[in-house]
């Protein structure tokens, strides 16, 4: 099938377990070419029909990839952007597309070719997650190395621009309110009213072995702590682990169990604390100032099952802990408040300031002006 240049598709990645939702750096990117680029015809690959109606319900183009237009708009597309690994469904319909990798934000975490799952098997099985990128986007070099490593791309794929989830940190974006958290904002301003001082967000990320985090949280200990700085604690598993069946813990005051597979970028800001372990999450809250923890109790096994950055891991200036008792300690005296570690460690993450990088949707800009000029 002969590409076009000006068809532009656009894929994501998260779902609950009833629906595709909208979100992350494809989400952005795609608002983005919505509304400024009249030329691009862009349209959003849904993994179902909830996610097409409720996107065209906005006003938004979209099809199934299952539809005879998904198909041929799929087949025809000159440009594909995903910001995770591309399904085998979508990869069997686009040869010869120019893919762009967006990307969900760079972890500390090892991924792709130099974790776990970049085995010969993998590459036999799954060649869709081996596709050579003409751009993979990041936010530095520092973070764009690790990047290239993980692809196995050289550095003329790199394309240094941030992520477009970034410019909703710095601009309202027309859109953005599809598939927000609008519940859990709605939350966090009661509990500003009810008086609670502060609001701290739990997201662990996904373990290779699919284990579940909550067994090595001691909820008691935590609420107890949480109740001394007058706080209060959303607890939110990788979207991985909460599709899965599971029971919700409840019966703590402090603490409240949510499914945040919907969009958080937008109201990022009003958490005081972020914790978390190995999440690009830690680093995306430098942006908006807001500083971290770090609870990792399994460092030692995660080393061996996944891999750590060293480079990355001992730079970020958050309190790192392996239990529970330190944890708590750190939450119940505050001991995070945004210092000038944390900005130093900001400036050296993110080659764009936020005062000259992320204003008026320039990460989607960037990216855009970047791929024009290789079509």
């Amino acid at each position: 099938m002969p590409r076009n240049k000006n068809i532009w598709i656009h894929t994501g990645w998260r779902r609950t377990p009833e629906r595709e939702t909208f979100g992350d750096n494809a989400k952005y990117f795609f608002l983005y070419i919505q509304q400024h680029k009249p030329n691009i015809r862009s349209i959003w690959i849904a993994q179902d029909k909830k996610m097409r109606d409720l996107l065209r319900t906005h006003g938004y183009s979209s099809y199934t990839l299952d539809s005879f237009m998904g198909i041929y708009l799929s087949l025809r597309a000159g440009v594909t952007i995903v910001d995770s690994n591309l399904r085998i469904a979508n990869w069997r319909l686009s040869g010869r597309s120019r893919y762009i990798q967006l990307w969900h934000g760079k972890s500390f975490k090892k991924m792709g070719k130099i974790s776990p799952y970049g085995s010969t098997y993998n590459k036999f099985v799954s060649p869709n997650l081996f596709v050579t990128y003409a751009y993979i986007v990041a936010a530095s070099h520092l973070l764009g190395k690790y990047l290239l490593q993980g692809f196995e791309h050289k550095k003329k794929h790199l394309l240094i621009s941030s992520l477009p989830r970034y410019d909703v940190f710095f601009s309202d974006i027309p859109g953005s309110d599809i598939d927000e958290d609008t519940q859990l904002s709605q939350k966090i301003d009661q509990d500003k009213k009810a008086g609670y001082e502060s609001v701290a967000f739990y997201a662990p990320t996904y373990r290779p072995d699919g284990s579940n985090p909550l067994e090595h949280l001691d909820l008691t200990m935590l609420s107890d702590a949480l109740s001394v700085s007058n706080t209060k604690c959303y607890i939110s598993l990788h979207p991985k682990c909460y599709n899965k069946d599971w029971k919700k813990p409840d019966g703590y005051q402090h603490i409240e169990f949510i499914q945040t597979v919907l969009d958080i970028y937008p109201i990022f800001k009003k958490f005081s604390v972020i914790i978390t372990d190995y999440s690009s999450m830690a680093i995306d809250a430098l942006l908006c100032n807001v500083p971290s923890v770090i609870y990792a109790y399994d460092e030692s096994t995660y080393r061996v099952s996944m891999g750590i950055h060293d480079e990355l891991w001992d730079a970020f200036p958050a309190h790192k802990t392996h239990t529970m008792p330190k944890l708590c300690k750190i939450l119940k005296e505050k001991d995070y408040a945004w210092n000038a570690s944390f900005q130093q460690t900001k400036e050296k993450f993110f080659t764009f300031s936020s005062l000259h990088g992320y204003n008026e949707q320039a990460s989607s800009r960037r990216i855009y002006e970047a791929i024009e000029k290789i079509l």
